[in-house]
């Protein structure tokens, strides 16, 4: 059954277990191997990317110190990463203080021949003793991965499905192994690992130039088009003024010969209409 204690223990008591931790901590507590900073930036970039796709409110943790009541002392534990489902109720800077109420809802440790400081038996039982609903456990070196499911009592191993993932259906999500690494699917779909996300987002880039190329193109073209147009427009005007002049000196001499006085004196601000059907007039 879960642990946590029933009584109330004041933010003194943390604050005092919390710093005995850090006096305690030692260069080999806060080392990490290679493969277990590879495996912890996989989980990053794909959790993250769930955070910001599909749940806003998920919170993840790097590294951070667990405190919890056991009986009349405080206990700690530090996962390699947690999930919270839901934004913690409490503020917390260097420790995470666990309650009833307040606590991970999935914990993962990359076990490590490297780091022998960390015990992950003890980890596990601790995960489990505070009712945590989902733990992972992944041993790069062997291939070897695990998840646990708390059924209120202790961790029951889940069961993986055909393909050897193992499913959280809270966030719709699967776990599994891929070219050597732990890895996430979203709805079947797998989430980017840092590599593939940066090449996605070069993709993306390139895509976005290519359009930027295209479109400048196309204004580029427009622009002739409009510079055409325009010389068109300027000729075909040029055309029409020389075509009314034409006509305004035949109205006004045809005029004048007929004693048109009337048409004369208009020819001049005539429009073109009017001196084709002056004209009309003068020679019919």
């Amino acid at each position: 059954m879960p642990i946590l204690a029933s009584r109330i223990v004041s933010p003194e008591e943390f604050d005092r277990a919390e710093a005995e931790y850090f006096r305690e901590e030692t260069l080999e507590d806060m080392s990490e191997s290679a493969t277990s900073f590879r495996q912890r930036r996989f989980t990053l970039a794909a959790l993250d990317k769930l955070k910001a796709l599909h749940y806003p409110k998920l919170e993840i943790f790097n590294e951070l110190l667990l405190l919890f009541a056991r009986g009349e002392r405080i206990d700690r534990v530090v996962p390699d990463n947690f999930v919270m489902l839901e934004p913690p109720s409490q503020n917390f800077d260097s420790s995470f203080r666990v309650s009833e109420t307040n606590r991970p809802f999935w914990v993962l440790e990359y076990v490590s021949p490297s780091t022998q400081n960390k015990d992950y038996v003890e980890s596990y039982e601790k995960y489990e003793d505070l009712g945590i609903p989902y733990c992972t456990m992944f041993e790069p070196p062997v291939q070897k991965l695990t998840m646990f499911r708390h059924d209120g009592h202790c961790y029951q191993p889940l069961q993986a499905d055909q393909e050897s993932r193992y499913l959280i259906p809270e966030l719709e999500l699967k776990v599994g192994l891929k070219d050597g690494w732990m890895r996430f699917w979203f709805r079947e779909e797998l989430l980017p690992s840092p590599l593939e996300e940066t090449l996605e987002l070069e993709a993306a880039s390139l895509k976005l130039a290519e359009q930027d190329h295209t479109i400048a193109e196309q204004d580029h073209t427009i622009a002739e088009q409009d510079h055409v147009i325009a010389e068109l427009m300027a000729e075909s005007a040029r055309i029409q003024a020389e075509s009314r002049e034409r006509n305004r000196r035949r109205v006004t001499k045809l005029a004048t010969n007929a004693g048109r006085t009337d048409i004369v004196s208009q020819a001049q601000d005539a429009d073109a209409d009017q001196l084709e059907q002056w004209l009309d007039e003068l020679t019919g």
